[in-house]
């Protein structure tokens, strides 16, 4: 042993050991450290990780419960089929019963009003709420396991977003951080849901966030990733609707791509009245909640026993119209009308789900039966019924949801043809600038208008650091010694800490940084104190302090964080921090929303 450490005690070298540790623990922190951007993108991984992971749940459960409800898995419209025509009446009206019940069951347990993922982006606290979603999704399940015309993306994209919010509350997110790791959730649960990664990122970028800033929509891609990848180790990683072959675009069928946008916009405004009239119309029954939801299965049951098309989300009819085009123009009319109908049934007596699928299902049916009805012209072209449909499921989204590139994206991803794209293209705008002439309004607007006003509707000189600080913070003593000081630092997911008298009085800040030259002498940093090291003449911010003035102190001092005191308190008390990220994020949501509302 060096003379350097004889003599010293059992307990004294116990602790030197734990330094080195310790010290080695900052050093690697040192290094690996993220930053604030780069450690968002890791939680957008672990909110794509939880979101595929509740959407991998819903399905195998939805899977169970339709085996035990039907006896069989797979397509609905197959399903029942092979059903007698009183088991097609009976079985979504006792889906219906049931999933009544549990939304009843909520009610009484006092969840009053779920809050939609949608509400709590737009809104801005990223706060859903996990029991009412878990019930309302519990209520789905059945509604969707037993045939109701209702899409399941509704309730899967609810669980991500409370798995992501349940993260982001762990973590003690600010109202921005959290607003944006919830979106990632539901980012995560649409690309699951379609196998789509572009499509389900710029969904939620271009419908819910309204924006596509690479701040934005960076993370909303990893967590897409990260979900698509998980569910394709458990389900199939083909395209939901692959086709083999559509013919190139030509200038001869081009006036046909936009007679079809024009008829999608004008379409998409009329299924957005059936949908809002239908939920008035049962409403106007004055039914209790339960008898609601049994009714809209009965009207369901009832069109599946005329057309067992009538049953499910559509998807299965939507491949039948790609690879079938040989069906008889008048088969094809009613089937439309018994899968709309059952539709507006489902989505109006409330029960829990989609119309995103719903919604593709009718411009599916609109490409086609415009392809059908110019073969019935004599003279007229040859016109490709893939495309078409392709491009009518493209420019009824774009027309229903305001959303043109989400809708180019989605249809291209979930095809996998690139021959689609520019006809795609065509049909899209079309249809948006039709819908928007009959009035423009979202088939979302309900969602996205709910909350409420928002933090970020205010203006940008309105708003304070009150209202974006987080309360809770690291501190440590002045006289804390070196050990200590290490110990919190690894605990700081900003790798910085504030020394504090008792009260909360600020002293100053230590960084990593300020620690690096003692990482190597185990000896000498015993020896140091926190105060040794800490920055004494550091900023600090006030919580009527406005957002400018809190811009201006961060490019002046390049901290990530700056402590917040109390007005007036001398010595200085702190009362909270701003973080240089959270105070970026809120600022250009509210400079985004102010341009909004003055275009």
């Amino acid at each position: 042993m060096s003379d350097s450490r004889r003599g010293l005690s059992g307990d004294t070298l116990h602790e030197m050991r734990r330094l080195r540790r310790l010290l080695l623990g900052l050093r690697l922190w040192a290094w690996l450290r993220p930053s604030d951007r780069q450690a968002l993108l890791w939680w957008a991984v672990a909110a794509g990780l939880l979101g595929a992971a509740g959407t991998v749940a819903f399905r195998y459960a939805g899977l169970g419960l339709q085996l035990l409800i039907t006896g069989s898995t797979g397509d609905e419209v197959a399903i029942f089929a092979g059903l007698a025509w009183w088991q097609r009446l009976c079985i979504p009206a006792g889906g219906g019963l049931i999933a009544g019940l549990i939304l009843l069951l909520a009610h009484r347990m006092g969840d009053r009003k779920a809050t939609d993922y949608m509400e709590a982006v737009v809104v801005g606290d990223g706060r859903v709420p996990v029991r009412p979603s878990v019930m309302r999704s519990l209520s789905a399940l059945f509604s969707i396991s037993s045939g109701e015309a209702i899409g399941r993306e509704g309730p899967l994209v609810q669980l991500a977003a409370v798995a992501a919010s349940m993260l982001g509350r762990l973590r003690r997110m600010a109202p921005a951080r959290m607003r944006l790791i919830v979106a990632c959730g539901a980012a995560a649960g649409i690309a699951a849901a379609y196998n789509t990664p572009l499509g389900g990122a710029l969904f939620v970028a271009e419908i819910v966030l309204g924006s596509i800033a690479m701040e934005t929509l960076g993370p909303l891609l990893i967590s897409s990733v990260v979900a698509v990848l998980v569910n394709r180790t458990f389900f199939s990683d083909e395209p939901i609707y692959a086709v083999q072959t559509v013919a190139g675009p030509s200038f001869g069928a081009m006036p046909f791509y936009i007679l079809l946008g024009l008829v999608c916009g004008v379409g998409a405004h009329g299924w957005m009245r059936l949908l809002r009239h239908s939920t008035r119309a049962f409403k106007f029954t004055r039914l209790p909640l339960v008898l609601r939801l049994t009714l809209g299965g009965v009207i369901v049951g009832a069109l599946a026993v005329w057309h067992p098309q009538a049953a499910g989300n559509g998807m299965s009819v939507i491949q039948d119209l790609l690879h079938n085009h040989n069906q008889a123009v008048l088969l094809l009319l009613a089937v439309a009308v018994a899968k709309i109908l059952a539709t507006a049934a489902a989505f109006g007596s409330g029960a829990v789900g989609g119309v995103f699928t719903p919604t593709l299902f009718v411009g599916a049916t609109v490409g086609a039966l415009l392809t059908a009805a110019v073969a019935l012209i004599p003279g007229a072209p040859a016109l490709d019924p893939t495309g078409f449909t392709l491009a009518g499921m493209g420019g009824f989204l774009a027309a229903a949801a305001n959303a043109p590139i989400t809708a180019i994206l989605m249809i291209f991803e979930m095809s996998l043809n690139h021959q689609v794209v520019l006809p795609l293209m065509v049909t899209t705008v079309v249809a948006l600038f039709t819908a928007r002439r009959l009035g423009g309004e979202s088939i979302y607007r309900e969602s996205l208008q709910s909350g409420g006003p928002s933090l970020f509707d205010r203006e940008l000189g309105e708003l304070s650091v009150a209202d974006l600080m987080r309360r809770e913070f690291l501190q440590i003593r002045p006289t804390a010694r070196f050990s200590e000081l290490a110990a919190r630092l690894l605990k700081s997911r900003r790798a910085q800490v504030l020394v504090t008298d008792e009260g909360a009085i600020l002293r100053g800040l230590i960084r990593l940084d300020d620690v690096e030259p003692y990482l190597k002498d185990p000896y000498v940093a015993e020896t140091v104190l926190a105060i040794d090291v800490a920055h004494e003449n550091i900023p600090a911010l006030t919580p009527a302090t406005s957002l400018a003035q809190a811009l201006d102190s961060f490019a002046r001092s390049g901290h990530d964080t700056i402590p917040v005191v109390e007005a007036g308190s001398s010595p200085p008390r702190v009362v909270g921090v701003l973080d240089r990220e959270d105070l970026y994020l809120a600022v250009s949501e509210i400079t985004r929303r102010s341009r909004a509302r003055a275009v």
